[in-house]
């Protein structure tokens, strides 16, 4: 029981990052424009979608193996 509670956690931790990856990634991606991290300067054109992309797919795999986490560690245990 305490491994799935912990299952748990991570699965909603994971849904959480990755559902917030896809949602950032996919407003980059069909904007192409976002501002670089630490210098501030604007990044557009092809490196802004690529870098939206990325996140986009960085995203799928996030809320993808937090659902699995969620059915092969918490459903099919119960």
């Amino acid at each position: 029981m305490e491994n799935s509670k912990a299952a748990l956690i991570v699965a909603l931790v994971l849904f959480g990052a990755g559902f917030g990856m896809f949602a950032n990634g996919l407003q980059i991606f069909l904007t192409r424009y976002f501002r670089a991290p630490f210098s501030g300067k604007p990044v557009q054109g092809k490196l802004a979608r690529l870098s939206g992309g990325l996140m986009v797919g960085a995203g799928i795999l996030g809320v993808g193996y937090s659902g699995y986490l969620f059915w092969t560690k918490i459903i099919l245990v119960l």
